[in-house]
């Protein structure tokens, strides 16, 4: 004990470290308490040109629902033709296509095409409507240089023409021309645009007075311009201040932030003076958020004071009358896990869809949607408003030197079940490890932050392994028999034991990675699938070095180690059965690596699903499918069949139930979630795996003694048999 008090008060540091880590992660989580829901204008005006009430009445209504603000996109020449305005947009490179071109424009125009002077790349915006006309002007002139656009009038049609580039045209893909026996011919490709359709122009007083009245909050979305950028911050000021406007965040629209990349420091320096907010959008496969140039630059600057958005996209507004609910149901757990999960909080909303385009106009389906999800966020201590934000968390030295330190005092303790080193060797790997870890942390905060952290769950997911062996081991080897009551106590002690531990190195892996740009998604843990991999191979080469190949106990307790046995296993001859086992084997290692993550073809089965769902709704948080109805309940079975000694069950069963470590781990892995949730449903999850694996384990007790009488009675009429000839 004296010789390993170095290395438990490295541990117990580690320990108490990670209770520092883990606290200050929940009081930073705990500050971000509220969310809140914008509305997207252009659908809930599409939605109420299909329904009975107009925009305003569906603002009211949404805001009555706790709905707080509403985004409004920057106008751009497209969505102008979109909405019906008479305009025409044309590339000057298509413009003589039609014969009769020269009675569709001005003719000062027409003069000045005739004489050739033009270029064909530019674009041409003709209309007659001339309060149009103001807008789109107006939008120009505070927006780009004057030498970018020119007016051409005649009478009350105009043609503005717009100083295009070579890459600003849009092609359409090449395709080929085919002959009247349907041969391909000539490769073809259209011009069917240009990138200047979608400047911005600026918002529409219209619809900035229809969410005025409705007295929802205001969200404008401008639009970045990368060829001219100089203006279009002082254009967005001049916005707010023509409305009296306050902008308390901004969603940025397109692929930069505002003013990128010529104003970024002017853009940082507006936002920080007036307190508003920039918003990270997160990713549709929810990975990660959007990647827009200049966005993690700003929210770096600003102290990451910022706020993740869900946007709800089509494929997600389609899923009203979802896995056969009756209304909006499944919409609304999408809104629930993200907020509740992902640590989302503001909701990019979009009217319900039956599909395709037909909007959802029942107002009654959106109030119980919403006000359900009220009620189940107050569960969480979540309500509905304004967004909230987590104050700055940041990374210390001292705790990460003080982890490296605990992690390699346990690794050279687990290393002993292999081989025992010199003392002075062991100080020393503890003393240079721990100094290679603390320069990484120094010279490299982040990589070297990542690293500990994976070092962290592959120990702990491995040292898994080093204790299911050891029992098993020990076990079989003594051969004590044990009374099946005091099976079922041992079996539930070791299994929450092993889960306490799980939970100890997933607690470390968060309480590591817990700098705000972590719970922001803006950076997020390296090595998801190495950490669930490394950790079964572990176990298999573990076990035939300390089991050995068709080994006695006799012969295990003469020796400790057997590492010729691993070529004896590899050369040995395969069976057919083998073969068939290792392909099944192989089909659900698949499954479980391919559904630990959102980008993958294996998806959950809708009745899956709706179980799912089920306890989603009635627990705090839903454990996971595969540790609280597969992993535990064999970690459980594992320690049964240890204690009854059947050693071929030993690594059938002791590699499946090695996924309860991995799979807690990695729970602590998906950073963005809130730890308390992450805790929560380990705990939840250990609870109905321990009450699953009793419930197999009974299942398998009663098979055995039915075999065993089965057996008893056959064999006693085998004698019977006998005596009767005899």
């Amino acid at each position: 004990m004296k010789k390993n008090i170095i290395y438990i008060l490295l541990i117990v540091a580690l320990v108490i470290t990670t209770g520092f880590n883990v606290a200050e992660r929940m009081t930073v989580e705990n500050e971000a308490k509220s969310a809140e829901i914008t509305l997207s204008y252009d659908e809930i005006e599409e939605l109420s040109e299909q329904s009975e009430y107009d925009i305003v009445w569906w603002f009211k209504h949404f805001k009555s629902l706790k709905v707080n603000s509403v985004s409004l996109t920057e106008e751009t020449f497209f969505t102008l033709v979109e909405q019906g305005y008479e305009l025409e947009l044309e590339v000057l490179m298509n413009i003589k296509k039609d014969t009769l071109w020269e009675m569709r424009y001005p003719s000062n125009f027409v003069s000045f095409v005739k004489d050739g002077n033009y270029d064909m790349n530019d674009v041409v915006v003709v209309s007659e409507d001339q309060e149009l006309k103001a807008f789109i002007l107006e939008g120009l002139d505070l927006r780009y240089p004057d030498n970018f656009y020119t007016l051409y009038e005649d009478g009350d049609l105009y043609a503005i023409l717009l100083d295009g580039r070579p890459e600003d045209i849009r092609y359409s893909e090449i395709y080929k021309s085919v002959d009247a026996e349907n041969d391909k011919k000539m490769q073809h490709q259209d011009i069917f645009g240009s990138a200047l359709y979608y400047y911005g122009l600026g918002f529409s007083s219209e619809k900035i007075n229809n969410i005025v009245e409705s007295g929802l909050d205001i969200n404008l979305r401008p639009l970045n311009n990368i060829r001219f950028s100089e203006k279009l911050i002082d254009a967005f000021k001049t916005t707010l201040d023509q409305y009296g406007l306050e902008q308390r965040m901004i969603i940025f629209s397109g692929k930069e932030v505002l003013g990128y990349p010529e104003k970024q420091d002017e853009l940082y320096r507006y936002m920080l003076e007036e307190k508003i907010t920039p918003v990270l959008i997160e990713e549709g496969n929810q990975l990660s958020n959007i990647d827009q140039k200049g966005i993690d630059e700003l929210v770096d600057n600003m102290n990451y004071d910022t706020v993740r958005l869900m946007s709800l996209d089509g494929y997600l507004q389609e899923r009203f009358q979802y896995y056969n609910y009756d209304g909006g149901q499944e919409i609304e757990n999408v809104m629930f896990r993200a907020i509740t999960e992902r640590n989302i909080r503001i909701i990019y909303f979009r009217p319900f869809l039956y599909g395709g385009e037909i909007y959802v106009t029942d107002p009654e389906e959106y109030e119980i949607s919403l006000n359900r999800l009220d009620d189940r966020l107050k569960e969480h201590n979540i309500t509905l408003g304004e967004y909230s934000l987590m104050p700055l968390k940041l990374d210390s030295i001292v705790s990460g030197i003080i982890t490296g330190f605990g992690l390699i005092a346990i690794i050279i303790l687990a290393s002993r079940f292999f081989f025992r080193l010199k003392s002075w060797l062991e100080y020393l790997l503890l003393v240079v490890g721990g100094l290679l870890i603390a320069a990484a942390l120094l010279v490299s905060p982040n990589l070297g932050r990542q690293l500990l952290a994976l070092a962290a769950a592959l120990t702990f997911s491995s040292l898994g392994a080093v204790f299911l062996i050891s029992f098993s081991r020990d076990l079989f080897i003594d051969k004590k028999v044990f009374r099946f009551r005091d099976i079922l106590l041992k079996s539930i002690v070791f299994t929450s034991i092993m889960g306490l531990l799980a939970l100890l190195g997933g607690m470390i892996v968060g309480g590591l990675l817990s700098h705000s740009k972590y719970l922001l998604e803006m950076q997020f843990f390296r090595g998801v699938k190495a950490s669930e991999m490394l950790p079964l191979a572990v176990f298999v080469v573990l076990y035939l070095l300390k089991f050995g190949y068709n080994r006695s106990a006799e012969e295990l307790k003469q020796q400790e180690f057997f590492p010729k046995d691993i070529l004896k296993f590899l050369n040995v001859d395969i069976k057919i059965v083998y073969v068939l086992l290792s392909t099944i084997a192989g089909g659900i290692l698949y499954i479980y690596i391919a559904r630990s993550g959102h980008e993958t073809t294996v998806q959950p089965s809708n009745i899956e699903m709706i179980f799912r769902n089920f306890l989603e709704l009635k627990l705090l948080a839903r454990p996971r499918t595969k540790e609280f109805m597969f992993a535990i309940p064999a970690l459980m079975v594992f320690a049964y069949v240890s204690m009854k000694a059947y050693r071929p069950l030993i690594p059938i069963v002791g590699l499946p139930a090695m996924i309860t470590f991995t799979s807690i781990v990695n729970t602590f892995c998906h950073l963005r979630t809130p730890i308390y949730l992450s805790v929560a449903r380990t705990l939840i999850g250990l609870g109905f795996g321990i009450l699953l694996g009793l419930l197999a384990i009974l299942v398998f007790e009663g098979g055995e003694r039915l075999v065993k009488r089965i057996l008893k009675r056959s064999l006693a009429y085998e004698g019977d048999e006998k005596e009767l000839g005899a």
